[in-house]
């Protein structure tokens, strides 16, 4: 993965260079704003680290960026700073914030949630045909809905949040759940089919903080009990993973199987 870090203090850069050059990423330093749009002209960066020192409003260079690659493809913008916060960043279209002095743990958590978010939108993007399931859309339209919450997000600091179901059950047991899952969503819910055994829950414009949350608990609750009810004890493991766009984070990673539901991961920093 490429990573274009535009920050003219040196010392930052350098210290960054290494940490993610140890990390296995190839990594581009550059101080100047504009040498760095020439870079941008002939070089593709998965993701793009950006100190708008002197300014504090990043969203300028990051339209000079956008107005530089032509539609080409669409970068990860991480700003670097010690004066604004994530908010401000998200509004500035950014997908997330890493405060200065950088930390490496934060560094690892922010990667990581890009590293998330590319695995996801480049999944969604590969062509794929799977039969059609009633009142659930094709992967191919679930996903310009994806890249449309990506872009909303970065024009109008709009997040959302995806719940992928993934299932690992038997061809005649995947069908069963499959149609229990077309009712576990909620009116303002689109629901696609995102690979052979796996659905996405787009959770657009949430009204209050823990909406997303409030929505898999449900989700796992529904599934966990349908599990339980399926004759014959197959063998089933669902995996459900909240994702926040366009920061990337995993909020929640729970498991269930005809057993027990188990909670894989947690984060609720929203």
């Amino acid at each position: 993965m490429k990573i274009l870090i535009i920050d003219k203090d040196a010392l930052s850069c350098q210290l960054l260079q290494t940490r993610l050059t140890d990390r296995g990423y190839k990594v581009t330093c550059e101080q100047d704003k504009n040498a760095a749009l020439e870079l941008l002209k002939e070089n593709d960066y998965e993701i793009i680290m950006l100190d708008p020192t002197p300014v504090q409003d990043a969203r300028p260079v990051i339209i000079g960026i956008y107005k530089t690659l032509r539609g080409r493809y669409e970068p990860q913008f991480l700003i670097l700073s010690k004066n604004i916060d994530q908010e401000s960043a998200l509004a500035a279209g950014a997908n997330d914030l890493i405060s200065k002095p950088v930390s490496p743990q934060a560094l690892e958590e922010k990667l990581d949630n890009m590293e998330r978010l590319l695995k996801y939108t480049n999944q969604l993007a590969k062509e794929e045909e799977h039969s059609a399931l009633r009142g659930v859309i094709n992967k191919e339209a679930f996903n310009e809905l994806f890249l449309s919450a990506i872009d909303r997000s970065h024009r109008y600091a709009e997040r959302s949040f995806v719940v992928f179901i993934s299932i690992n059950t038997d061809d005649k047991t995947f069908e069963t759940i499959s149609n229990r899952i077309r009712y576990i969503r909620r009116q303002s819910d689109v629901i696609g089919r995102t690979g052979a055994k796996e659905f996405g829950i787009l959770l657009q414009r949430p009204m209050y903080e823990s909406e997303p949350f409030d929505a898999t608990t449900r989700f796992t609750e529904v599934l966990s009990q349908h599990v339980s009810e399926l004759e014959g004890a197959p063998k089933v493991e669902i995996d459900l993973r909240l994702i926040e766009i366009p920061i990337g984070t995993r909020h929640i990673h729970t498991r269930v199987t005809p057993n027990e539901t188990a909670v894989i991961a947690i984060n609720e920093n929203y």
